[in-house]
């Protein structure tokens, strides 16, 4: 739904400097905080740079991280300051940091299998909110790339089977990536898609032949 893309938007608009991390499991600490070389001469990180001088910062992802490398941060959000590996740090007035993640930080689940379930000290640091599919932008997105007759066209079978799934409780999910995807197949040009041939590779690619059958009978009540 474009979270991502949200907290950079956020910076612009409070005339800050933006930075990003992303996290997986293998994600280091020295990602976050830097680290000292051979010569003993710190090598530093966005986060830093954000921490001590102001800015937005983002872990995207969040949920995909070692939870003992996110819970080094904990003090340093909760506090004015935070050690890093060249001594302590004061937290610069204007920094804001700013977590997404597709789950909500209590563990897997069946649509995002392979998320970790977060700390409390680490959940605790932040506000949540979830961000679900904005239909205007969406709208609007669309119908950049393929114009608003096309766009509602394709839109309107984007949202059947999103409808579909939803209603049918099948354990799947149909993202505003899918809709943006799906209109680049389907552009008019040389080698396009069909609209048919598009859903099939977006956002009914992860369906069996049942649930196929079942989202296409499906009807609204």
């Amino acid at each position: 739904v474009g979270k991502s893309h949200m907290a950079e938007q956020a910076s612009r608009t409070l005339g800050l400097e933006f930075g990003a991390i992303s996290f997986s499991p293998q994600s280091t600490e020295s990602k976050l905080l830097g680290y000292l070389n051979a010569h003993g001469d710190y090598i530093g990180t966005i986060f830093r740079q954000l921490y001590e001088f102001g800015g937005v910062f983002l872990m995207d992802e969040l949920d995909n991280a070692n939870g003992a490398v996110i819970a080094v941060m904990n003090g340093g959000l909760a506090q004015e300051f935070m050690a890093f590996p060249d001594g302590m740090v004061k937290r610069h007035p204007d920094f804001i940091c700013i977590a997404t993640a597709n789950t909500f930080g209590t563990g897997p689940t069946a649509e995002f299998a392979g998320r970790q379930k977060m700390d409390a000290a680490t959940l605790n640091r932040f506000v949540k909110l979830e961000v679900p599919n904005d239909d205007d932008i969406e709208n609007a997105i669309v119908a950049d790339i393929l114009g608003e007759d096309l766009a509602g066209k394709w839109l309107a079978k984007v949202r059947h089977v999103r409808n579909a799934v939803a209603d049918l409780r099948i354990k799947t999910f149909v993202t505003m990536r899918d809709s943006i995807n799906g209109a680049k197949m389907i552009q008019p040009g040389p080698g396009k898609f069909t609209q048919a041939e598009a859903l099939e590779m977006t956002c009914m690619c992860l369906l069996t032949d049942d649930q196929k059958k079942k989202v296409k009978a499906w009807k609204p009540v």
